[in-house]
């Protein structure tokens, strides 16, 4: 596990992710607003971010990445969307910060992150994003 340490400024966060396809976006898993609700604002937090998670079948890899590269042509599939069908893919890293970052402020800054994203920090929802490829 990656640490970081409040004498930098900043950290490339680029290695070491996991990621997979495998699992359903919240909504799927938790049917209802009710639950969605509870899972994402009301205190619960998303299992799939949370310390102990198996991801001894997601797949390690750099970033950045791009998954829809990987998916099978479909001529079924929208062509303003290149013939590709969309979906959910999880990304999850984990790192520790070293005591030294105690009271300073912290930033994640991504890049670009394509279509709608959700981020997460020790299993709550911290930030959504509804536009690709560009920072946040």
């Amino acid at each position: 596990m990656e640490q970081y340490s409040g004498n930098r400024r900043q950290h490339l966060f680029d290695f070491d992710w996991y990621f997979t396809r495998e699992l359903p976006r919240l909504k799927d898993r938790y049917t209802g607003a009710h639950y969605t609700y509870k899972t994402t604002k009301a205190g619960q937090r998303c299992p799939y971010a949370l310390d102990g998670w198996d991801v001894s079948g997601w797949r390690k890899l750099d970033l950045p990445h791009d998954w829809l590269v990987e998916v099978p042509f479909d001529e079924a599939a929208l062509s303003a969307q290149g013939h590709v069908r969309r979906g959910t893919a999880w990304y999850r890293k984990q790192f520790l910060l070293e005591e030294s970052c105690r009271d300073k402020q912290i930033l994640l800054n991504f890049d670009g992150i394509a279509g709608e994203a959700e981020i997460y920090l020790n299993g709550s929802l911290i930030r959504r994003h509804f536009s690709s490829y560009t920072p946040i």
